[in-house]
């Protein structure tokens, strides 16, 4: 992990001497946060096989068909009633 220091603006008063340009707008102040950044080797990201992925697209295609297939359903219905 990496850390940063980042400078935000926040409410509050601000400060009566500033040896820098005050860059946040009035009723703020500036505040330091430190964050943590984390590298990509540090992520466990699982690969994704080729069975997997055919899994999955074949449930989003077969969603998709569905989907399609229902309201060409629904909009023949509505028709005959008109």
């Amino acid at each position: 992990m990496i850390s940063q220091v980042i400078v935000t603006c926040a409410n509050g008063t601000k400060a009566a001497i500033l040896s820098v340009e005050d860059p946040c707008p009035n009723g703020q102040k500036m505040v330091t946060k430190t964050i943590e950044l984390i590298e990509t080797s540090d992520l466990s990201i699982a690969s994704l096989t080729t069975a997997e992925a055919a899994q999955i697209w074949g449930v989003a295609f077969t969603t998709v068909m569905f989907c399609w297939l229902f309201s060409k359903s629904v909009g023949a219905v509505i028709n005959m009633m008109r």
